[in-house]
């Protein structure tokens, strides 16, 4: 996967932010079932500040064959361990001359448990109670659960890593997501910002604390 691809991938997560991710993790897809033109997982490591140690989450959309505003649920399934997650209410993100996708950005692990690593499939239901699957793969050096931000900043120096900025406005809303060379000042209403690490062909993210600029 190149850097565009990359990128792409990121902006797919952070368009379905509101408000306020990442982990590391490696994603294989494998082939895609019927219904599901393509599929994007992240774990993401979310890093509140340079000392505590990460929340983890999983993000996980699909691009249906079909309208994705038609999707009524998205699940997922750890298949050694049987855990499912699943999201009545998925998140629409619309694509620029493409197929939307829907999903859910926020799967948390079971409490008190890490997040599984191993083969997951994930289920796609439409309104017509039609369901369509398609599997995929999630590793991550789990040495980073036990690492602060400035750990793991060190941790990936040995790592290709790629860094992305993204911007808030004063409600918390996303207002910019790209690279670091930008003229901040087409920005004015930005407040705060924080700074995405992206590795691993870009299926690897963390999203390092907020700054603020005022």
């Amino acid at each position: 996967m190149q850097k565009n691809a990359s990128l792409s991938l990121s902006k797919l997560i952070f368009s379905a932010l509101t408000g306020a991710f990442m982990a590391l993790a490696f994603f294989s897809c494998a082939q895609n079932s019927a219904g599901i033109s393509a599929i994007d997982a992240a774990v993401i490591f979310d890093y509140a500040d340079e000392t505590s140690l990460p929340s983890v989450t999983l993000s996980v959309f699909v691009q249906p064959t079909y309208d994705a505003e038609r999707v009524a649920s998205v699940s997922i399934e750890h298949l050694e361990s049987g855990y499912t997650w699943t999201q009545n209410t998925p998140q629409i993100i619309p694509a620029r001359n493409a197929k939307s996708w829907a999903g859910y950005r926020n799967f948390c692990p079971v409490q008190d448990q890490e997040l599984p690593i191993g083969k997951y499939e994930c289920r796609c239901t439409d309104a017509a109670s039609e369901t369509a699957s398609a599997a995929f793969v999630v590793t991550y050096p789990q040495e980073l659960l036990s690492l602060s931000q400035s750990q793991a900043e060190t941790f990936l120096k040995s790592t290709a890593v790629t860094r992305y900025t993204a911007l808030y406005d004063s409600d918390g809303v996303l207002i910019y997501f790209g690279d670091e060379d930008f003229d901040i000042s087409k920005y004015a209403t930005a407040r705060t910002k924080r700074t995405v690490l992206s590795c691993y062909e870009g299926t690897l993210q963390c999203m390092l604390s907020r700054e603020n600029l005022h």
